[in-house]
């Protein structure tokens, strides 16, 4: 009976391909540029308190372009986190273990995607990289989190 339970509860918690997408606020598209080391999306702004969907869509044609997008406190030393990102290495998927990282997808292959949703933070211009080794040299961008009433300017 227990087994059966974990079952149901594991199934109904929104797993699979069908699952339906948490409902957001706003939803970001991050695409790099080509089988360069650049995102296409330099910067973007959000509302602060809202729900965000950043999604990390690998369009890069060469296998070797592996890509994600890691989401910053504001004023962080990048090249600090991009050694420390090469130093947590692949098994921890090149995010390190730092409360300067406050958000990241995953690596994703080319043709691939994939996401993470989260509340947008107080107000403030929070830098994101690309944490692949190098890459943080050249993939940066900025998130502008901004108060509810400046949103709409």
């Amino acid at each position: 009976m227990a087994i059966f339970a974990i079952v149901f509860v594991v199934s109904q918690a929104g797993f699979g391909q069908d699952a339906e997408k948490e409902k957001v606020d706003q939803e970001i598209v991050i695409k790099p540029v080509g089988d360069q080391m650049l995102y296409e999306t330099t910067e973007f702004t959000v509302t602060a308190g809202s729900k965000v969907r950043v999604i990390m869509e690998n369009t890069a044609a060469s296998e070797a372009m592996l890509h994600n997008v890691v989401i910053l406190k504001p004023e962080t030393d990048k090249a600090k986190i991009g050694i420390a990102a090469i130093q947590a290495g692949a098994d921890k998927g090149y995010i390190p273990v730092d409360p300067a990282v406050l958000f990241y997808t995953e690596i994703t292959k080319p043709g691939e995607k994939n996401e993470v949703v989260f509340t947008a933070p107080e107000p403030g211009d929070y830098p994101y990289i690309c944490s692949f080794p190098g890459h943080y040299l050249m993939m940066q961008g900025v998130m502008h989190s901004v108060a509810k009433k400046d949103a709409a300017k």
